[in-house]
């Protein structure tokens, strides 16, 4: 019956996931994701299967089961209901006590605004996000650089706090993406663009976020670097980490079917649920990494910026996932460069303040090269054309929305003389 497949299907999945995360200690826990909501409600749910099985594993006393329970937590935080996410708070609880920082960040996520009330405790909430940084929780770390950067200097001096911050940027590190045509024998940088301009697309069709575009171009990337892909299949790859993307990130998700439609059906059901797990493989569940969102995130709020001036931002953020050629610059001083940029081209004055470059660690100097590059990459370079000869202007479509102040139809000249 249908409620048995669903039955021994679960219990096997249950096994394997449990397997995956005690072997992957290192990584964020990611088996959630295959798990969570939106759920069958004909009764024979497989996920539902998996999910108690992985709590009655929980129960067992002997069991290592801080990352499990994280990713127990993360399935019942979806749901709608209150008591299931009473519920999960319980196990984010019982999962920090069990050593995984990933809960204890989420925990202190979700007292966050209740903690700014009280200004001691908010400063002691603070302590707290220090601590998690200092362990290693890059979330975290970008946390602490947003506050600090808000002026909330956890009672350090201005000066230390810069440096606190500026050192959370001196480590972003390149992806060199260079290295995808070493492994992609028979790929160059115009099959890379269209996929990437494709992808903009399906993100400006379903109103993804830029943080979810940015994501799902970083997984397209670093799983290039790694395993060779046919030609046939790089928009399978594609539509596979956006799926996965958006199910880390969002309520609303991009399933599985859609994905398929999307691709005018070239590839099955099957085929992208097991590129879908090849990716999580490769990728070792490092799904959510450190990206120019984060980084321009943390730059705003050090900053004031106009609206048009930050829409210009963005732009120049979102331009910046089409060229390869980029990727010889970490994503923290492309951030910092797409956003000195954005300042010159609206001709502000003082476009590199010492308290950014306190916070950053780069100087006027450093972001030269990469200022350079942005500007001629994004505005001045011959953009590709597909297999009909059309342009791909997909983020600049998207930027030419009313919700953007029409900031892609901005002419973008020279850079100025004084920037040099």
């Amino acid at each position: 019956s249908e409620e048995g497949r669903a039955e021994v299907n679960g219990l096997k999945a249950s096994h394997f996931f449990s397997l995956a995360e005690r072997l992957n200690a290192c990584a964020a826990p990611f088996i959630w994701l295959f798990i969570r909501p939106p759920w069958s409600l004909s009764g024979s749910c497989c996920k539902a299967v998996v999910y108690e099985s992985l709590k009655a594993e929980c129960q067992l006393e002997k069991a290592q089961k801080g990352s499990i329970l994280h990713c127990l937590a993360k399935v019942l935080s979806l749901f709608e209901d209150e008591e299931r996410r009473k519920e999960s708070l319980e196990m984010f609880e019982e999962s920090s006590k069990q050593g995984c920082l990933n809960s204890s960040y989420l925990l202190w996520e979700s007292n966050r605004k209740a903690a700014m009330s009280d200004p001691g405790r908010y400063l002691q909430s603070l302590r707290k996000l220090r601590d998690y940084a200092g362990k290693g929780c890059w979330e975290a770390q970008i946390a602490l650089a947003k506050a600090c950067g808000n002026g909330n200097q956890l009672g350090l001096e201005a000066k230390s706090s810069s440096e606190m911050v500026s050192q959370i940027f001196q480590a972003s590190l390149p992806i060199s993406k260079q290295s995808i045509f070493t492994v992609q024998k028979g790929m160059n940088e115009t099959m890379r663009y269209i996929l990437i301009d494709w992808l903009v697309e399906v993100a400006t069709m379903k109103d993804f976020s830029s943080l979810c575009l940015h994501m799902t171009v970083g997984c397209v990337d670093r799983y290039l670097k790694l395993r060779p892909v046919p030609r046939t299949r790089l928009q399978l790859l594609g539509i596979a980490c956006m799926v996965i993307c958006t199910r880390f990130i969002s309520k609303e998700i991009l399933t599985i079917r859609e994905a398929v439609w999307l691709t005018d059906n070239t590839y099955k059901y099957e085929d992208l649920v097991r590129m879908m797990g090849e990716i999580i493989s490769a990728l070792e569940g490092k799904i959510r990494i450190p990206t120019i969102v984060d980084y321009k995130e943390v730059l705003s709020n050090i900053v004031s910026l106009e609206r048009r001036t930050l829409h210009l931002y963005s732009f120049i953020c979102e331009l910046s996932l089409l060229n390869t050629s980029l990727c010889v610059y970490s994503p923290a001083r492309l951030a910092a460069a797409a956003l000195l940029l954005a300042k010159v081209l609206h001709r502000q004055a003082h476009p590199w303040t010492s308290q950014l470059a306190e916070c950053t660690g780069f100087s006027l100097e450093d972001l030269l090269p990469c200022v350079l590059s942005l500007h001629q990459k994004c505005f001045h370079d011959d953009v590709p054309k597909d297999y009909r000869q059309v342009s791909l202007t997909a983020v600049k479509q998207r930027f030419e929305d009313e919700r953007y102040e029409e900031i892609g139809k901005e002419k973008v000249g020279e850079l100025l003389v004084s920037l040099c």
